[in-house]
């Protein structure tokens, strides 16, 4: 993806719609979900608050109206490592990798 097109899409607040049609069509939760996770909320993509977990989003599958309410219009982004990109710097965190350098100077 172009810097431009990232850029005008991080200034989209994201639709309800889009959130469905994100989680439902984009998310391959594989083995590594949990560093997936991570790596969502850390590079800004995450647009899910805490209070709606698996057990909740699993309750309301089929149920598009209920599961937009867990939806944010913008990001929930929290920094995980150091080492890796980022939409802010996080120079807070710990190395994911051993030995790995700041992603951001």
């Amino acid at each position: 993806m172009s810097e431009g097109v990232r850029a005008r899409r991080g200034q989209q607040k994201l639709t309800q719609y889009n959130c469905i049609f994100e989680m439902r069509a984009k998310m391959c939760w594989t083995a590594n979900k949990d560093d997936k996770l991570l790596y969502l909320q850390q590079l800004g993509e995450w647009y899910l608050p805490d209070s709606c977990g698996n057990n909740e989003l699993s309750s309301m599958r089929g149920d598009a109206g209920k599961m937009a309410d867990c939806c944010l219009a913008e990001p929930a982004i929290s920094c995980h490592f150091i080492d890796k990109p980022s939409i802010v710097k996080c120079d807070e965190s710990p190395n994911r990798d051993q030995n790995g350098k700041k992603f951001w100077n």
